[in-house]
């Protein structure tokens, strides 16, 4: 009688898990926590133990695969995330190089200006400042 009685508690006792799939801003995540945003799907899990062997085969396998879809997912997200990531750096990168450049120009420009001939003056100063406004034009925080 005893066996019996405790084959009766723990399948009674056996809570069924929530998984919690959470969506935001185009992510998605798994929790044991319901969303903060109140958005999101339940995916009940019941962890008690199934007379049917073949069922439960069943669901095993049924869970590997979706599993390996999530994580297929995450791989592929990440590779998106890194690709964007070396993307940006090279931007930023090209940006410096190209700042480094104007500032140099800038500085040529200026020498030249403050030592131009009298005659060449205006133009050098004018040179100086239409370096001066290209290089806070494009590099200006």
């Amino acid at each position: 009688m005893q066996p019996l009685l405790l084959l009766v508690l723990l399948t009674i006792s056996a809570p069924a898990l929530a998984i919690y799939k959470c969506e935001s801003a185009g992510r998605t995540a798994y929790s044991d926590a319901p969303c903060h945003d109140g958005k999101g799907a339940a995916l009940d899990i019941d962890t008690r133990p199934s007379g049917d062997p073949e069922a439960a085969q069943q669901q095993l396998s049924q869970e590997k695969r979706e599993l390996q879809r999530i994580e297929n997912a995450r791989q592929k997200q990440q590779a998106i995330d890194q690709r964007e990531r070396r993307k940006l750096y090279k931007a930023s990168e090209a940006k410096k190089k190209k700042c480094a450049d104007l500032a140099l120009r800038k500085k040529w420009a200026d020498e030249d200006a403050s030592s131009a001939h009298p005659k060449s003056q205006e133009r050098a100063k004018r040179t100086a400042r239409r370096a001066n406004e290209k290089h806070e034009l494009e590099c200006a925080a």
